[in-house]
């Protein structure tokens, strides 16, 4: 917040592309001159360097074993220690399970970005969980709070989930490298983020698998982000039988893969079952990347298809006509890169992102005043 000091304390137990989200809006408020704390939980020393020394990093330690809506049970206790009513302060949830069902108190006049959904199936758990989120969210509006998506996709799937109409939209932000991208000789096409069934990195794998042999010598296939699930002994195979075929490689967990891998791949490949508004996606954009992805979440919200990459079925032969495309018109890769700088720079910096927030804050805590 701009016009005013004040104490921001963003509150998360997500990784990846929320941690990201939520480091960027904590360097730039603290540059404003706001003081700012971030509660977090199971972040590794990587997710932490993403901070700046400004910033107040406090861990929640949290019982692995217990249901995500429990994190508010230990983040309470930490809330009474650093809050005061003596001064301004702003607490800004990011995603509904921290919040919790433990911090009633601390909802009056709060925040929470939701940043994506988590339900793929329609089991008992899931049918209690959307219920106790629904109650979570209508509390909020209740006591004057603000709960915000990442995506006008997300905003209306909870919009609908609590009938009514009143979850508001603020793009994730970043701040941009100043990198002027260049084709490398090779295409190098990049999974970057959790290696798991639900981000689809087979579908890529095969796509380019099936590719004739003269395109496969115009391909590199790299992977890097947490193996999840049971994937490690596929993608094991898929290595043992990508050799003498096409060049393959995983290169695990990258610390800050922004700035020491995003630079150097050509394209992104994300056939996601689900998003909200991916980070990975972001990242490419700002540094002009074209990027192939399936139309979920808010993706078609920064991707026009074929003007900044291609949305597509999670299907592996349509993922295939596009990498063809781009290997046989590589002219066209030039217009997609730069079309994917516009697109970023219109609506995606961390600036129009931190304004808005800027904006809602002041907004929110003038109702406190009431």
């Amino acid at each position: 917040m701009q016009n005013k000091m004040n104490t921001v304390i963003h509150i998360v137990r997500d990784t990846g592309g929320v941690i990201k989200l939520v480091s960027e809006l904590a360097n730039i408020q603290t540059k404003c001159g706001n003081k700012v704390y971030v509660l977090y939980s199971n972040l590794s020393n990587s997710h932490l360097k993403l901070f700046s020394s400004l910033v107040t990093l406090i861990e929640i330690k949290h019982w692995l074993k217990l249901p995500p809506l429990l994190f508010g049970l230990r983040t309470k206790r930490t809330l009474n220690k650093i809050i005061s009513d003596d001064f301004p302060y702003i607490i800004h949830f990011h995603n509904v399970a921290t919040v919790g069902i433990f911090c009633s108190r601390y909802v009056k006049n709060s925040i929470c970005t939701i940043h994506g959904l988590s339900w793929y199936n329609n089991t008992v758990r899931t049918k209690i969980s959307k219920w106790i989120t629904k109650r979570i969210i209508s509390s909020i509006f209740k006591k004057n709070g603000q709960v915000i998506g990442v995506s006008k996709s997300t905003s209306s799937f909870y919009n609908n989930l609590c009938n009514f109409n009143r979850v508001d939209t603020i793009y994730n932000g970043i701040a941009a490298l100043k990198i002027k991208k260049i084709l490398n000789s090779k295409l190098i096409v990049a999974h970057i983020g959790d290696v798991s069934d639900s981000k689809g990195w087979k579908y890529t794998y095969n796509a380019i698998s099936s590719l004739k042999a003269d395109l496969k010598n115009k391909i590199e296939f790299i992977m890097a982000g947490r193996l999840i699930g049971n994937v490690n002994d596929e993608v094991q195979r898929a290595l043992e039988a990508s050799k003498g075929e096409f060049e393959f490689k995983y290169l695990g967990i990258i610390e800050n893969a922004y700035e020491n891998l995003v630079p150097s791949i050509d394209l992104l490949v994300l056939p996601s079952i689900s998003e909200g508004l991916p980070m990975s996606i972001l990242e490419c954009q700002s540094i002009g990347i074209p990027v192939i992805a399936t139309d979920v979440g808010g993706i078609s919200e920064i991707i026009t298809d074929n003007y900044n990459g291609f949305l597509v079925t999670r299907n592996s032969e349509k993922i295939q006509d596009k990498l063809e495309y781009i290997l046989m018109n590589l002219d066209q890769y030039s217009i997609f890169s730069a079309n994917s700088l516009i697109r970023f720079n219109e609506k995606f910096s961390i600036q129009v992102t931190n304004d808005k927030y800027d904006n809602l804050y002041n907004l929110v805590q003038n109702r406190r005043k009431i």
